[in-house]
């Protein structure tokens, strides 16, 4: 296990009110007899989510990103509070993801997902909430991804020194002109902590398991134990252990080399809760397992 840590102040970006903003708010029904769940969206609400991102004449002070932490209707579909149709228990976020997993297992065009849509639309209530063209579909999953940033960095084929980000000279261990370069990727593990952060409300989650810790001596998780304990006495609020591990799956049955993601987890939070925040900040490809010394020097 290796183990490092990040700062964050915990808190999100918040955008100001704006009378638009206000207006959007209004534009859905969430009173308390029904828990806060939203029946149905305004036309008003549901045309800014399908037309996201075909406007590119718009500003961004003029356009409001769905992937705002300010933003009213995505949060909605984040908590899955918006049903399909009013009275029915699946949420518009329920479908949208069962439609993914149809287009994934079966392997089905963008077409193939356009098509599923109008059927589903045509045999739905006329006041269902749905987006209606797979556009709008595949642009709310890229708004729920966190951002990724992938850059190759290569190694020494041989003794798996780390060479940068280029192969431009020669190893600097073995100095052999025949010597050639393996790369693996890696995504930049600050983005996704700054996305949990802001997106994911990683601060609350900290601060309602720091309030459930008990002095005691039962062993619940890594955060009991004398190790961890020792290497965070002088640790701030909301300095994070992050937690690597790596799985290989063979990519082919007769063949040599194996596909290695290498995944984070963050031993803050709570252990049910770590499965969602399991991200993958790297993959390998080779013959042998990730040298692990060689992929932490991308963070060094």
């Amino acid at each position: 296990m290796n183990s490092s840590s990040a700062e964050s102040d915990g808190t999100g970006s918040e955008a100001d009110s704006s009378e638009e903003g206000s207006s959007s708010n209004a534009e859905y029904n969430s009173d308390s007899d029904n828990g806060g769940e939203i029946d149905l969206l305004s036309n008003s609400v549901l045309e800014r989510i399908e037309n996201l991102g075909q406007d590119q004449e718009s500003s961004e002070d003029d356009t409001e990103d769905i992937e705002s932490n300010a933003s009213p209707f995505y949060k909605a579909f984040l908590l899955n509070n918006v049903k399909i149709y009013p009275g029915k228990e699946f949420s518009v976020n329920d479908a949208i993801l069962d439609l993914m997993d149809l287009y994934l297992k079966n392997k089905l065009t963008k077409v193939g997902v356009s098509r599923t849509l109008e059927f589903l639309c045509k045999y739905l209530p006329d006041n269902h909430n749905l987006l209606s063209n797979s556009h709008s579909v595949f642009e709310y999953i890229k708004s729920l991804a966190p951002p990724m940033s992938a850059t190759k960095h290569y190694f020494c084929a041989q003794c798996s020194y780390y060479h940068g980000l280029t192969t431009d000279g020669l190893c600097v261990i073995c100095k052999d002109e025949t010597a050639n370069f393996k790369f693996f990727y890696y995504l930049d593990l600050s983005s996704f902590v700054k996305y949990f952060f802001e997106v994911r409300n990683l601060a609350s989650i900290i601060d309602a398991e720091a309030e459930k810790e008990v002095a005691d001596n039962a062993l619940r998780n890594l955060r009991d134990g004398s190790v961890y304990k020792l290497i965070n006495v002088n640790r701030n609020k909301y300095d994070l252990n992050i937690k690597v591990s790596i799985d290989g799956v063979r990519i082919r049955r007769d063949g040599k080399k194996e596909l290695w993601p290498i995944m984070f987890t963050i031993e803050e939070v709570p252990i049910h809760l770590q499965k969602s925040f399991l991200t993958v900040c790297g993959v390998w490809y080779g013959t042998k397992k990730p040298n692990m010394k060689t992929f932490f020097k991308t963070t060094c």
